[in-house]
C-alpha cells in the first residue's frame, strides 16, 4: 500500500475495512501486490460513490 502513496496508519485503516469481504471474494489466489491493488480500487469506488451521494443530497436541498 505505501506503493500505492498511501501512509502505514492510513493504509492500515483501510485494509482492516476491506480485508474480509476481499478475502472471501478473491481467496487465495492474489498474490500482495494484487491484493493491495483491489482493495485500492474498492477503497476509490466507495470514496467516489460516497462524494457522489453527498452531491446529490446537496443539489436536491437546494
Amino acid at each position: 500500500m505505501n506503493d500505492l502513496g498511501y501512509e502505514f496508519d492510513k493504509a492500515k485503516e483501510i485494509l482492516i475495512d476491506f480485508y474480509r469481504p476481499v478475502k472471501r471474494t478473491c481467496g487465495f489466489n492474489p498474490n500482495s501486490r494484487d491484493f493491495a491493488m483491489i482493495v485500492h480500487e474498492l477503497n476509490k469506488t466507495v470514496h467516489e460513490s460516497m462524494i457522489q451521494m453527498t452531491l446529490i443530497k446537496y443539489i436536491l436541498v437546494i
